[in-house]
């Protein structure tokens, strides 16, 4: 295993870790971007990339365990995505052709990546994770917002230093303008953006994997869910 710092376009730099066969010219790639902690060790069903020729690259995301810059839910995933692959794809021991896998949070990145339409970039296999922030994260089809969803998921990983968020209170919190500092103590910007827009408009579109026009061709074949991510 050797352990990268990979440069992003403002100065940031983000820990990732990379597995290589024993030989390793010239591969294709894995990438695999979390926030929830990039470990030492390759799972099992990573390891057998390595045992079939990939090389895999594990990267802790922005502002995440050994990674630099401040963690913001979701809002630098598309370019830290775009400028990984193109580092993964300038280096000697990679043939340019990048996939990425994982599910959940690390599914949505590859989504994220993905609107980049990057051309390294030649397959996704995102699990548990739609492609759709409206109807995937935040808001139910009947328009209603996805308090526990949501919620939980941020007093899980957003929440302040030293706070202790209680479930039955952030989830019956009102008004649901400030529910954000019930399960953090702290207000959450993507929060605050979903409360300003509580249906499917041109801001939720512009993410929405599906509604480009470039996308209309792909073959999707992950299937959306409401696990959190």
């Amino acid at each position: 295993m050797l352990h990268l710092s990979v440069p992003m376009r403002d100065g940031v730099r983000l820990a990732a870790n990379l597995f290589l066969p024993a030989e390793h010219a010239h591969l294709p790639a894995i990438l695999v971007r979390t926030p929830y902690g990039k470990g030492t060790d390759l799972i099992p069903n990573y390891q057998a990339f390595v045992d079939r020729g990939y090389a895999v690259v594990v990267q802790d995301v922005r502002g995440r365990y050994e990674s630099e810059g401040v963690f913001e839910q979701l809002r630098h995933e598309p370019e830290d995505g775009d400028d990984t692959l193109n580092w993964i794809a300038s280096q000697t021991w990679s043939n340019g052709k990048i996939g990425m896998i994982g599910g959940s949070y690390l599914g949505i990145t590859q989504w994220k990546a993905a609107l980049r339409n990057n051309p390294h970039l030649k397959a996704i296999f995102p699990v548990v994770s739609g492609d759709d922030d409206y109807r995937d994260r935040y808001y139910s089809r009947g328009g209603a917002v996805k308090l526990g969803h949501r919620l939980q998921w941020m007093a899980e990983n957003l929440r302040t230093p030293g706070y202790e968020p209680d479930f039955n209170r952030f989830v019956w919190h009102l008004p649901l303008r400030t529910s954000d500092r019930a399960a953090t103590g702290a207000t959450s910007e993507a929060y605050q953006q979903a409360m300003n827009h509580p249906t499917f408009d041109r801001s939720w579109r512009r993410s929405a994997f599906r509604s480009l026009p470039w996308a209309a061709g792909t073959t999707i074949t992950s299937k959306a869910t409401s696990k959190p991510m």
